[in-house]
């Protein structure tokens, strides 16, 4: 999964009939590649006094971005609803985990695995890196661990697979709690034989205006009538 590719940005800070809406869909990230950051989340959030939805869709991105957006989630003093719409993986799972309700839209997807970088250097160069690493790997372990409930080494092995979960698997596992219901549209109650009988009618007022039109008599130019 390349998680660098350029998603295009998407902010979106709304109030609708349910509450305040925050739409994150891209990278996270504020470097060049990246779209949601915790700066711009930070923005919105301090124009919020209520509830709000996060829809989600995101590959995830930096994981100390996504930490930091996790904590300014989770010292939100309102309710956070975390609604994944299509994928939420990586660093984009800190997002949900400070969510206090985590819903899964139909179709939706949720992978989480062990840190992960680019490096280059000598051995003792590259052994830093390793250790940096599983210091993240523990960081990041505990943040799923107190969202779930879950034992630290069901956590672990969840994160070392690295798996792709569909909606129900997320839930099944603990760390969604819902899928989002989905309403059928509502249809117009039609009834057929109503509709016939006004066109009837209609037809038969139209019909009766021109047989009176043609009844009527005309005048001549001499004051004359004469009926058809």
């Amino acid at each position: 999964m390349d998680l660098v590719k350029i998603w295009k940005k998407q902010y979106k800070n709304e109030v609708n009939y349910n509450g305040n809406v925050i739409t994150l869909s891209g990278v996270i990230g504020d470097d060049w590649y990246g779209d949601i950051s915790a700066y711009e989340v930070r923005k919105m959030l301090a124009d919020v006094n209520e509830d709000i939805t996060i829809k989600l869709n995101s590959p995830g991105g930096s994981a100390f971005e996504g930490i930091e957006i996790y904590n300014l989630l989770k010292d939100f003093p309102y309710k956070v609803t975390v609604e994944v719409t299509a994928l939420a993986a990586s660093a984009a799972t800190f997002i949900c985990m400070a969510a206090d309700e985590v819903v899964m839209c139909t179709g939706s997807q949720m992978m989480i695995h062990n840190a992960w970088t680019y490096a280059a250097g000598n051995a003792d160069d590259l052994m830093r890196v390793v250790e940096d690493l599983r210091s993240l790997d523990s960081s990041i372990n505990e943040i799923y661990t107190e969202k779930t409930g879950l034992e630290t080494e069901v956590v672990a092995n969840y994160v070392k697979e690295a798996k792709m979960w569909n909606a129900d698997e997320t839930i099944e596992k603990g760390f969604a709690q819902r899928k989002k219901e989905v309403k059928p549209k509502e249809q117009a109650n039609i009834d057929y034989e109503i509709v016939a009988q006004m066109i009837s009618e209609a037809l038969e007022q139209k019909l009766n205006n021109i047989n009176t039109k043609n009844d009527q008599p005309d005048v001549q130019e001499d004051g004359s009538c004469s009926m058809p």
